[in-house]
């Protein structure tokens, strides 16, 4: 399965809709800017960490953890 086919599913404190922000960023840590990706909310703006492959901010994003 590809980046583009994974949905992402809902935020999980307000249920609204997420989009995958992507933009570059000279850290530092290489010789040219590197693309860098987020997962965040466009209601309450909560966002993941940031990621350097767009499906790991993606599944990041869309873990969920199960209450007992």
């Amino acid at each position: 399965m590809q980046d583009r086919d994974i949905k992402l599913k809902p935020c999980p404190f307000c249920g609204g809709e997420a989009d995958v922000d992507t933009y570059y960023s000279n850290n530092g840590f290489f010789d040219k800017p590197t693309k860098i990706y987020k997962v965040f909310c466009q209601d309450c703006l909560c966002q993941t960490d940031e990621e350097y492959i767009k499906g790991k901010a993606i599944k990041v994003w869309n873990k969920r953890v199960v209450a007992e």
